[in-house]
């Protein structure tokens, strides 16, 4: 009888656990809630699906009704895994089809360049975006004839169409050095196309005081804060657009925040309608996790993947769009 009461009470705190996971998106962003935000979104997912072994063992001694409560709470964990499978649903037509293709990196932590231009040209790439970058080094990469170049605060770009850089956003405000964002107008095979090359800032200092057992609550509310106001900017800017627009890059974020929710929940993420399987573009030595992406309204993808590493902590995601299906 003990048994059955453990084996009932630790369903219901599982089951608890999925409806958190499946609700992170609309909770408010501040205080113990950020906190949990932060730290499941952040955290080896895959540790959550080994909560779950447990139960399966007691399956015979549960009723059909907490059988049902097993399966939802798996259903929720193993959605929260973060697997696209909405590219395997994908039935956009190739053929004849106008296609410019995008390759984003955060090029921190040692990225390869050689390894990236050879992936460029492997892929036909049309637009590189990179952050972590210096314009010494991009010109090693894209210095040819057929690239347009642009360096400014370590927020770079090489693209075979013409370029025009416009508004940067920087993180004086609250001390930091450097822009989070800069914006471009490109003229590129679709059309007039607005892309915002991005860096929002890390939680990493959040989770530093984790590891001597102290949640650092500033830290937390200053990153809070700072995300909230660069997706605010952002938004703001997409918003003012007459032509498609595109968001590219290091976002430190997850889809199931609500801050990604709240700004972007109305783009097409290119990874989530289009890629197949798991496209994590950022690990550590024992998990993986997908804070980096490319954000579009105005233009339909067509294919989105993680494509070989270039070295550093970050993996390229490339991926192709047409104009808009009607």
């Amino acid at each position: 009888m003990a048994l059955r009461a453990m084996a009932k009470l630790y369903l219901f705190c599982v089951f608890g656990l999925g409806l958190l996971l499946l609700s992170m998106r609309w909770l408010p962003d501040h205080g113990v809630l950020a906190f949990l935000s932060y730290g499941l979104s952040f955290s080896p997912r895959w540790l959550l699906l080994l909560a779950l072994v447990p139960l399966f063992f007691c399956w015979t001694i549960f009723k059909n009704w907490q059988r049902l409560l097993l399966l939802s709470s798996l259903f929720c964990i193993v959605l929260f895994q973060d697997v696209q499978w909405r590219g395997y649903l994908t039935n956009v037509s190739r053929v004849d089809a106008n296609i410019t293709r995008v390759l984003s990196i955060n090029m921190g932590a040692g990225g390869d360049l050689k390894k990236l231009a050879q992936i460029v040209s492997n892929y036909q790439v049309d637009i590189v975006v990179m952050q972590e970058m210096q314009g010494q080094r991009l010109e090693l990469a894209f210095g040819g004839a057929q690239w347009y170049t642009d360096c400014k605060s370590h927020l770079c770009i090489a693209s075979l169409f013409p370029i025009e850089a416009l508004e940067s956003e920087t993180r004086k405000s609250w001390g930091g050095w450097g822009s989070f964002v800069q914006t471009y107008q490109i003229e590129t095979n679709l059309g007039q196309l607005a892309l915002a090359n991005v860096h929002f800032e890390t939680p990493r200092p959040m989770f530093e005081g984790l590891r001597y057992g102290v949640v650092d609550w500033q830290a937390l509310q200053m990153v809070t804060y700072q995300q909230d106001f660069q997706a605010n900017r952002l938004k703001t800017w997409a918003d003012k657009q007459q032509s498609p627009v595109m968001i590219v890059g290091d976002l430190n974020m997850t889809v199931n925040q609500a801050t990604y929710n709240n700004f972007f929940g109305d783009f097409s993420n290119a990874l989530s309608v289009a890629g197949k399987g798991l496209n994590y573009t950022k690990y550590t030595s024992w998990h993986g996790i997908r804070i980096d992406h490319q954000l579009v309204k105005g233009l339909t993808v067509i294919e989105a993947s993680i494509v070989e590493a270039v070295d550093g902590d970050h993996l390229p995601i490339i991926s192709d769009y047409m104009g808009e299906i009607n």
